[in-house]
């Protein structure tokens, strides 16, 4: 915590969040306690939204009593794909262009991140993927296009995505907007118990 109070005291006090060029587009800065939350709003920092985030905490033995025996099947007209390189390459430069900046090549996103994706006719309709790993943590990120959500596709991925956590002894994390009503009752069906909010600040040219 020592480093990150450093680093954060220092893109406050250098105003390095106002330099455009700093943004790539976009910023997402969390903060957890009080003190920083006071700190950062008394800088008014333009262009920024203030968001609360609900934290969750994975707890295995409920999704295991739900899930560990489960066959995940996608039938037609849906295909599922596992992470390779061609669909990598494809989410990072059409679907998802963020992927750019959190994984730096295609080839490093294959080989330390992880992918679930659907597909219909040929087009990505609906993915479980994850923008960080480190710390013994595997991020969860899930998009599916508004015309075909409720129909069960990223709940199917997002199991397969935890069980890929399991098996290599990583805990799935899992954080969303507190007024997401569907990403907050999926969490808790996959087995992740609901924590503390905290407040993100979120900067989008």
């Amino acid at each position: 915590m020592g480093k990150a109070r450093e680093v954060t005291s220092f893109c406050v006090e250098k105003e390095v969040l106002y330099i455009e060029p700093n943004h790539h587009g976009f910023f997402a800065l969390g903060v957890f306690t009080t003190a920083w939350e006071n700190k950062i709003d008394s800088y008014h920092i333009q262009h920024s939204k203030k968001i609360t985030r609900t934290y969750y905490s994975f707890n295995p033995e409920k999704f295991l009593k739900s899930y560990s025996e489960l066959e995940i099947i996608v039938q037609k007209p849906f295909e599922y794909l596992p992470l390779n390189a061609v669909i990598a390459q494809e989410y990072r430069d059409k679907f998802h262009p963020y992927y750019q900046l959190v994984w730096s090549s295609t080839e490093q996103f294959c080989n330390h991140g992880f992918g679930h994706f659907i597909k219909k006719n040929d087009q990505l309709i609906s993915v479980c993927t994850s923008p960080y790993v480190g710390g013994g943590y595997a991020e969860i990120d899930i998009i599916t296009i508004e015309e075909f959500k409720r129909q069960g596709l990223a709940s199917r991925l997002a199991v397969l995505f935890i069980k890929d956590c399991i098996a290599k002894n990583l805990i799935p994390n899992w954080s969303c907007h507190a007024d997401n009503m569907a990403s907050n009752e999926l969490a808790q069906k996959l087995g992740f118990e609901k924590g503390e909010e905290h407040p993100i600040y979120w900067y989008h040219v």
